[in-house]
């Protein structure tokens, strides 16, 4: 009962008028201990009060709030929802903002028509469903994300709370800029799942990934189209650029892979068609391994390109020369900053170079 009037009393105390000349306050409904409070109401109902939660119907122009607890604040034109108070402060639950709705945490704010949000049972994390059209953006312009529809999962992790995992669904589209390091993705379905220094992204029918590294005055660009896999970034949310701009990938489908690097203005290009294709970003043993039969030129070794099936390949290996290619496999060796060290064929193998008009000769 103690719990019921508090919320009771702020109610009350909400609506008082104040001294004489001066306008009415709006109503509030706010927390004894100030950590949770939604102002700024035009109406408001309290449909009931259960134990130690109240549920209300709100609306506003907008309505403003915030729930320390859950390290957010909010607006909207109108909030259906119960707050509760329990042991470590009050907390939004069960909630359907609607009109116009921003969600902030930390420096990423969520922008949709309409946001639930829900807490955990075991208050350790909390769910985001946006049904409709929702856009997320960084306060520095660093990150966005769009899709027609989603869900978000975040969980308690050193005192804070953090993205486990993203379904995203519907015209998505991931940009992450940090740096020199610039990455966008684009599908008709993605999920995102953090695993602590990485991200892992699950992509379904159909996809588009581009990356963007420059470093010492080389620029090195890859351009990936799929139809199903899944790709492992350095983490989304980890804010240091890596010369690496993938971790691993499995594509699947007829999968399509242009790697161009450009350094003192010439290019080196390489375009890949195949039926699948496996990125490995090598360890210690296996790097040590292949330099056994290769030159010393190949001491920045660090991943391996796959592509298998029915593998077609167009290239510029240098600004003098042009070719292509044709394997049932081809593996192709990267260096860290995603420069083609060499090519191996496998399987039917075919590779024709030529010098270009006013080039050197083979």
């Amino acid at each position: 009962m103690k719990s019921r009037w508090i919320w009771v009393l702020s109610l009350v105390a909400a609506t008082s008028f104040v001294a004489v000349g001066q306008q009415r306050q709006k109503p509030s409904l706010k927390s004894q201990g100030g950590e949770f409070a939604i102002t700024e109401i035009d109406k408001i109902y309290v449909q009931s009060f259960d134990g130690n939660a109240v549920r209300f119907d709100l609306e506003g122009s907008p309505i403003k709030g915030k729930s320390d607890t859950q390290g957010i604040t909010f607006q909207s034109s109108r909030i259906k929802g119960k707050m509760v108070t329990a042991k470590g402060g009050a907390y939004l639950d069960e909630a359907t903002l609607s009109g116009g709705v921003k969600v902030v945490r930390g420096s990423r704010t969520i922008s949709s028509e309409q946001i639930q949000i829900g807490e955990n049972a075991d208050r350790k994390g909390s769910k985001v469903t946006l049904p409709g059209a929702f856009t997320v953006t960084s306060s520095d312009n660093s990150e966005e994300l769009k899709a027609n529809s989603g869900s978000v999962q975040l969980v308690e992790s050193s005192g804070d709370r953090k993205i486990q995992v993203a379904d995203l669904i519907g015209n998505v589209f991931v940009r992450s800029d940090s740096g020199s390091s610039k990455r966008s993705l684009t599908g008709s379905r993605i999920t995102m799942r953090e695993q602590g220094s990485s991200t892992l992204f699950t992509l379904g029918a159909g996809f588009t990934m581009d990356s963007q590294v420059s470093d010492g005055g080389t620029t090195s660009k890859i351009h990936l189209t799929a139809s199903s896999g899944t790709i492992t970034t350095e983490s989304l949310t980890g804010g240091k650029a890596a010369k690496m701009p993938l971790l691993a990938a499995n594509l699947k489908g007829r999968v399509k892979a242009n790697v161009k690097q450009t350094k003192s203005g010439d290019t080196t290009e390489l375009d890949v068609e195949s039926d699948s294709m496996l990125f490995d970003k090598l360890s210690s043993a296996e790097k040590q391994a292949i330099l056994k039969t290769k030159s010393a030129g190949w001491a920045d070794l660090t991943a391996t390109l796959t592509v298998k099936g029915n593998v077609d390949m167009q290239m510029t290996p240098g600004p003098s020369y042009s070719g292509s290619g044709a394997a049932e496999t081809i593996v192709i060796y990267l260096n860290s900053e995603m420069k083609v060290l060499g090519y191996e064929l496998k399987g039917g193998a075919q590779l024709d170079v030529n010098p270009k008009k006013g080039g050197g000769s083979v």
